[in-house]
């Protein structure tokens, strides 16, 4: 049996933390998720990263950020994470808070165009870490 690091254990209380207090912004999303019927898990711990929303069932395999405003800061990372999430063969879209919280009907246009068309991903174990 494996011991989980500390490293681990963090990962896993911080989505737990961030599960407990969405934002504004994400308490916005999953209204329009919700009413585009989409199945998600909500901060899903994928690898070292944790993905705002998980898109299950019809569209496994995609990956809903929803961004504040730190994340001009971050773009670097944001542009590694997003890169590695791909190699790993998910797909990533974007949403600053601004365009969640002021146009939810731009946005909502914007998920059913990039979902149309979309295969499933063929059922794959993610890594995630143990515990």
């Amino acid at each position: 049996m494996k011991v989980p690091t500390k490293d681990k254990l963090r990962i896993t209380g911080y989505s737990y933390k961030l599960r407990r207090r969405p934002t504004k912004a994400e308490l916005a999303m999953k209204r329009i998720l919700n009413s585009l019927g989409i199945d998600y898990i909500f901060q899903k711990r994928i690898r070292w990263y944790i993905a705002d929303f998980y898109l299950t069932k019809r569209n496994r395999g995609v990956i809903v950020e929803v961004d504040g405003e730190y994340h001009k800061y971050r773009t670097d990372y944001d542009k590694r994470r997003d890169e590695l999430l791909r190699r790993e063969g998910f797909e990533v879209i974007r949403f600053t808070n601004k365009e969640v919280l002021n146009f939810p009907e731009v946005v909502k246009e914007k998920l059913k165009s990039f979902l149309k068309g979309k295969q499933p991903r063929k059922r794959r174990r993610i890594r995630t870490t143990k515990l």
